[in-house]
């Protein structure tokens, strides 16, 4: 049945009915929110097939010519279709808005072609019955398409049956027509695109620029269980109450912020702000010189670590590529740390595997600490001296902090202008081991995996 992977459990009693079954039920209601459905339903036997319907013969009168060409030749072309002004800009609409979703140009959507030779299939279709009935406030279901298969044919269709409600929707300017297509260009949309792609890179631990909006989610790794989290992170943000299914209707991070901004923008705006001017603070890009400095700096500290030339460390490429392990990546926290007076853990990296990504996180979380420690980011920066990076010991200026086993020192880029930073004499930490638990081969305690150990004995056996 066409669109069935991505139907409501409304659409499918719908859809069913208007296929002459009965009493259709969902027995496995509860399981709907992992995006799983089972439909039950007592067909009337009887199997629906299109088929092409001869045009009826027109009575004409004596003198032996049809009714129709009686009337005035401008009269006959007002009443084609394809003079039909209503018509033709429902047309080109509807063209546009299937273009968008199969990402084509609109020039290449014949009107007069069937849509399966543009590649839509039961999802496309299913897909593109809801931009139509969110647009147009229309209660189409997929099968639509196997009756009117073309544009054409279903602009005439549509037009002849919701007349009144287009014109509504039309009007007589191209403004209108404008606004059926939400276009890249909608500041609202780029931010929920941005936003979105950062939770999602989030939960499947992956640098955000990595989420690419045109692909679908699937590529990524999401599954059941993540699109069921991704899910609940949407409805916790925006205050809304989707379900996984939303992602089989729009599988992709464009086409998911599209729909939603077109379903809920006052409830989005509210949230992402409605400026050029807030999105602007939202998007932090390589121009910033906040961001720049910040990346330098890391960039020479994660050299130093690993006794590279800075100018081998590249801010796009994964620390992992150049030999950090999770030694290494708790002792660069702990350089990040002790230079700006966070709190960061080495998963830290794992959420933003690359400098530029986790530069972007840090610009973007603790602003007004790293403007306190690298200098007013609005100023033109001076020349900068390079600055050596020593990895010792920590010294009586700088509180060492006991997050890790080993803390290292990291100054600051030299500045002209740039005060000494006051001395504070070095406390001890009080650590408090509150519990040891483990499970060893072939071992009942510690004293047994010991003398397992020192006996040089093989704990490796079958299970």
């Amino acid at each position: 049945i066409p669109g069935s992977p991505a139907l409501t459990p409304q659409a499918w009693r719908r859809l069913l009915e208007a296929q002459g079954f009965v009493d259709v039920r969902h027995p496995a209601e509860v399981a709907h929110g992992l995006g799983q459905q089972i439909v039950v339903g007592l067909s009337d036997g009887i199997v629906r097939q299109r088929q092409t319907v001869a045009a009826p013969l027109v009575a004409t009168p004596s003198h032996g010519l049809p009714a129709q060409d009686m009337a005035p030749r401008s009269v006959r072309e007002s009443a084609a279709s394809i003079g039909d002004a209503l018509e033709e800009k429902l047309q080109s609409s509807l063209a546009r808005a299937a273009a968008e979703l199969l990402k084509l140009a609109p020039e290449r959507i014949d009107p007069q072609s069937e849509l399966s030779k543009f590649g839509f299939d039961s999802i496309t279709l299913a897909s593109f019955a809801n931009v139509v009935n969110d647009q147009f406030g229309l209660e189409l279901t997929p099968t639509v398409f196997f009756e009117y298969p073309t544009l054409a044919g279903l602009s005439e269709h549509l037009v002849r049956e919701h007349r009144a409600v287009l014109a509504r929707q039309l009007g007589g300017t191209e403004r209108a027509s404008a606004a059926v297509r939400v276009t890249i260009g909608d500041a609202l949309e780029e931010r929920l695109q941005l936003s979105l792609a950062r939770a999602a890179a989030a939960l499947l631990k992956l640098a955000p620029e990595r989420i690419d909006p045109q692909s679908e989610l699937s590529k990524f790794g999401f599954d059941s269980i993540t699109l069921a989290s991704f899910a609940n992170v949407v409805n916790d943000q925006f205050g809304l109450e989707l379900t996984p299914t939303v992602f089989f209707e729009y599988p992709t991070l464009a086409g998911l912020s599209e729909h939603l901004v077109r379903e809920h923008r006052a409830v989005l705006a509210g949230q992402l702000g409605g400026t050029e001017r807030a999105y602007a603070a939202v998007k932090v890009t390589t121009s910033d010189a906040l961001e720049e400095r910040l990346q330098s700096l890391l960039a020479r500290a994660a050299a130093e670590l690993l006794k590279l030339e800075p100018e081998q460390i590249d801010p796009q490429v994964e620390l992992s590529k150049f030999g950090f392990d999770s030694i290494t990546l708790a002792s660069f926290a702990n350089v990040v740390n002790d230079q700006f007076g966070l709190a960061l853990t080495p998963t830290v990296f794992f959420e933003y595997p690359t400098l530029a990504a986790l530069v972007e996180h840090l610009v973007r979380e603790h602003r007004a600490v790293l403007v306190t420690h690298l200098g007013d980011t609005v100023a033109a920066a001076p020349e900068r001296a390079v600055a050596q990076i020593s990895i010792a010991p920590p010294t009586a200026g700088r509180r060492p902090r006991a997050r890790f086993a080993q803390a290292m020192a990291m100054p600051p880029e030299r500045h002209a202008a740039a005060p000494a930073p006051a001395a504070v004499p070095v406390k001890p930490e009080p650590i408090a081991i509150i519990g040891v638990s483990g499970a060893f081969p072939q071992a009942e305690d510690l004293e047994d995996f010991w003398a397992n150990l020192a006996s040089g004995r093989d704990c490796i056996g079958e299970i």
